[in-house]
């Protein structure tokens, strides 16, 4: 997630911003220290401009997940 963000340009207190949440609530979540429930991904992910079904199919294929 964090890369993908990084690659949009966009700082982890401006994701923040549009989400509506606080930075750190992001940056739990890049960090995998929080879950994240599937609408909060896909607002993350619009957020970005980044493909949720990129995401997901990366999610999916993992097998540790």
């Amino acid at each position: 997630m964090r890369q993908k963000r990084e690659e949009s340009g966009l700082s982890l207190r401006a994701v923040a911003t549009i989400l509506g949440r606080h930075h750190s609530v992001i940056g739990k979540l890049e960090q995998d220290r929080r879950k994240i429930e599937i609408l909060e991904f896909v607002a993350y992910c619009q957020a970005i401009g980044a493909d949720p079904h990129e995401g997901l199919d990366l999610i999916i294929s993992c097998p540790n997940r």
